[in-house]
């Protein structure tokens, strides 16, 4: 089977009902763990290169498409920039 790669990138506006400097640590240095947080989202999750939270790091993650047949969708990432400034 043929295997489709693209290259996206992905910018998201919402609302969070927390502070944002939590939301900023949550987003950088945890989110490789987002899948012990949110398992009805997040299949799991992996570091294919680096530590998961410097730039270059590539990380793997599965989403649930729908869990009552348990299809998911593996789509890989690569850090390429961090504005702590612009946080």
């Amino acid at each position: 089977m043929a295997q489709l790669s693209r290259q996206l990138v992905l910018e998201v506006e919402n609302e969070i009902k927390c502070p944002a400097d939590a939301f900023y640590e949550f987003m950088k240095n945890k989110f490789i763990d987002a899948h012990l947080l949110f398992p009805e989202i997040y299949k799991n999750s992996k570091v294919l290169q680096g530590d998961g939270k410097s730039l270059g790091s590539v990380i793997q993650w599965s989403y649930v498409i729908d869990a009552k047949s348990d299809q998911y969708l593996e789509v890989k990432a690569k850090l390429s920039e961090v504005d702590d400034e612009k946080r």
